[in-house]
């Protein structure tokens, strides 16, 4: 059982930094933090105008757990239209980890479901977003990941 999981864990850490390079060459990598559940680290690296991959990790020295989600995301730009910034709406499919000390590792899908708001005139990325989640490893549980964050962005 444990290799399975170490074998899961190691390719999405594969995926995340694969997409890494794929955001690099697709033009913009962005870094930031998302609260309030989860609340972590997140980092987006966009493949393409319209194709990103979301990689966020949340780690808890107090309850002793560490969770992390990638996700391939597709943006809609049209929805909404403003005035000196860009607010992409957006929608996905991931993978999720979460590991604790008192109880068995999860593993799950997730959809997350938002909007970004890219400030015109910062390299700044506000975003809010819901994530539906379905636990499949030991067992299978639903819930639901509320986050609102913000990133910089490096725009090269």
């Amino acid at each position: 059982m444990y290799r399975r999981l170490i074998c899961l864990f190691v390719a999405m850490m594969w995926f995340s930094t694969s997409a890494h390079a794929f955001g690099l060459l697709g033009n913009e990598v962005s870094i930031g933090m998302a609260t309030p559940a989860p609340n972590g680290l997140s980092a987006k690296f966009w493949m393409s105008r319209e194709t990103a991959i979301d990689w966020f990790s949340e780690w808890d020295t107090t309850n002793k757990h560490f969770q992390f989600h990638a996700d391939y995301l597709t943006h809609d730009f049209q929805q909404f239209e403003m005035e000196g910034a860009t607010m992409p709406m957006y929608f996905g499919f991931g993978l999720r980890l979460r590991t604790t000390e008192t109880s068995a590792t999860q593993i799950g899908i997730r959809i997350p479901i938002g909007v970004s708001y890219l400030w015109g005139i910062a390299p700044i990325d506000f975003f809010a977003e819901v994530g539906p989640r379905a636990n499949v490893i030991p067992q299978t549980s639903f819930a639901v990941d509320l986050m609102i964050g913000v990133r910089y962005r490096f725009i090269p």
